[in-house]
C-alpha cells in the first residue's frame, strides 16, 4: 500500500481541525498533544492511534491517522471514572 499523498493528509487534517472548531476544542490546553501529532502526520505520513485525555471536558479523544487509503478518525468519549 501506498503512502497518502501530502494533499490528501492536509485535507482530511483540515476537516478534522474545523469540527474540532465547531465544538469549541480548539482552545483547549490538553488539545496541545493532539495537535503535535497531527502536525507530524502531515509532514511524515507516519500512521498513528491513541488516546489523549482532555480532562477540561472529562472526556478522551481516540485518534488514528492512517498512512494508507483509510480515513483518519477522531472520537471522543467519556472518561470511565
Amino acid at each position: 500500500m501506498t503512502i497518502k499523498e501530502l494533499s490528501d493528509r492536509i485535507k482530511e487534517c483540515i476537516n478534522i481541525r474545523s469540527q474540532m472548531n465547531d465544538l469549541g476544542l480548539s482552545e483547549l490546553f490538553s488539545m496541545k498533544e493532539y495537535y503535535n501529532i497531527m502536525n507530524n502526520y502531515i509532514r511524515t505520513g507516519q500512521k498513528s492511534n491513541g488516546i489523549i485525555d482532555i480532562n477540561e471536558i472529562n472526556r478522551e479523544l481516540h485518534y488514528t491517522f492512517n498512512d494508507n487509503s483509510g480515513e483518519c478518525t477522531v472520537v471522543l468519549k467519556v472518561k470511565n471514572k
